[in-house]
């Protein structure tokens, strides 16, 4: 263990039990990384298991959407041996998949499945509800959700998260490996990585160390559940698997780090590369930007996050559907990895005239939205509003109220952001509020 950690670790992990306590979770799982190398994989509290009681580095946990990181760094292998590349349209791979009205100018590409440009909403009600006991075959969760994998506006645009995008990268796979997606996984990313036990599927070492996943109370155990596409949630992985996944992708990215850039929305084009990489987001925490991603998987709560200039990473998770408790945990985390570190400086102010700033004022509305298709199409929507205030710009949505610094005539940072991380585009007409704050676009 590194000298800087050595006692600060042991601060951490009571006060990660002091927080799991208090809130009644059943078990908590945690993995430090720093300087490249683990520092800490443990996992303590009770599983609900019969077979497997107490929570330790070996006990499997469900990760929920960190999934998505792994899909991507599986397809990412398929670009990187020549199989396929990122601009490959995925009617070239799997035609009429995707309805898409915008195809002519704006096919969906392999890269909008990973950075979540598609043009796609989130699955549909049915399609989150899935949860045959047995775990469905992929061809038929397509046809199931077919009707829902639709453009809703122009590929390669606009970010959205969606579910969606995972399954048809799961489908990509499929279709260019010739492997189903489990077996692709666990070949060529979960064992290289150090993960052989890890699996998509509930196998019989998966069961036998599993920790159940509880609802909000922590009392009451929630069902397994098979999801629709297990590319975007479905991994079943130890703490001791996620430390060798912190590792790898720590020095992945060093060396390449394509994964960490937003490239295809219009916010991209003014320079902006903060938001959502290759299967992973960017966010301030700290006067810092960290990596990583979040996970729900039905009783289970989990995040992981990346310093890479710093080789410094970590992974929670907790077997409770408590949002507010992992919170509390990664917040406490965070500030543990970066106590000895000072905050990037930010970039300068730009200057700009009361004109420039009056141009980029007015009412927007979403530019693109992951649920209620039907009330943005009808415009019924919440709007925001942006408003000059002194030499910057203020926004506000509903409770939400963010002072924009001007970086660039098209780049904003707010107070605490070590870097721009709004954008505003002008595009066919309109203008584009991209970035930290959402998607918007200005009401005429």
């Amino acid at each position: 263990m590194c000298a800087r950690a050595a006692i600060a670790d042991t601060a951490l992990l009571d006060q990660l039990e002091s927080i799991r306590a208090a809130d009644n979770v059943p078990a908590v799982g945690i993995a430090i990384v720093e300087e490249g190398v683990t520092q800490i994989a443990s996992a303590w509290g009770e599983t609900g298991n019969v077979n497997h009681p107490r929570a330790d580095a070996d006990t499997f946990f469900r990760v929920g959407s960190i999934t998505k990181t792994f899909a991507a760094l599986a397809l990412l292998d398929l670009v990187g041996n020549g199989s396929v590349s990122l601009d490959t349209p995925l009617d070239d791979i799997v035609s009429d998949v995707v309805l898409n009205p915008y195809r002519d100018a704006h096919p969906v590409r392999i890269v909008h499945l990973l950075e979540m440009t598609a043009g796609l909403a989130d699955l549909s009600r049915a399609g989150f509800d899935h949860s045959d006991d047995e775990p469905i075959a992929l061809r038929n969760a397509i046809e199931l959700e077919r009707p829902s994998l639709v453009a809703h506006w122009p590929p390669g645009t606009i970010h959205s998260y969606t579910n969606a995008a995972a399954g048809l990268t799961s489908l990509v796979i499929e279709r260019v490996s010739s492997e189903s997606f489990d077996d692709f996984l666990a070949d060529h990313v979960l064992e290289p990585m150090g993960m052989p036990q890890a699996s998509t599927l509930r196998t019989a070492t998966v069961a036998s160390q599993l920790a159940l996943g509880y609802d909000r109370s922590g009392h009451d155990a929630l069902p397994y559940w098979h999801m629709l596409f297990r590319a975007f949630g479905g991994l079943n992985a130890t703490v001791a698997d996620m430390a060798h996944f912190l590792e790898h992708l720590i020095a992945r990215v060093r060396k390449a780090p394509r994964m960490l850039r937003a490239e295809t929305p219009l916010a991209a084009t003014v320079g902006l590369t903060f938001g959502y990489g290759l299967g992973l987001y960017a966010s301030v925490r700290h006067g810092h930007v960290f990596y990583g991603h979040g996970g729900d998987a039905d009783g289970y709560r989990s995040r992981y996050g990346l310093l890479p200039t710093y080789r410094r990473g970590y992974f929670v998770i907790i077997n409770a559907d408590r949002p507010d408790t992992l919170e509390r945990m990664r917040t406490a985390i965070e500030a543990h990895l970066v106590s000895d570190l000072a905050p990037p400086q930010p970039p300068n102010v730009a200057r700009l005239t009361a004109a420039d700033l009056e141009r980029l004022t007015g009412e927007y509305y979403p530019a693109a939205t992951r649920f209620r298709v039907a009330d943005w199409r009808a415009g019924t929507l919440p709007t925001a509003h942006v408003t000059r205030s002194g030499q910057g710009l203020t926004f506000r949505a509903g409770r939400r109220t963010a002072t924009l610094i001007p970086v660039t005539a098209a780049l904003f940072r707010r107070a605490t952001d070590p870097v721009a991380t709004v954008a505003f585009v002008a595009d066919g007409g309109d203008l584009h509020l991209q970035g930290e704050l959402g998607a918007w676009v200005r009401i005429p």
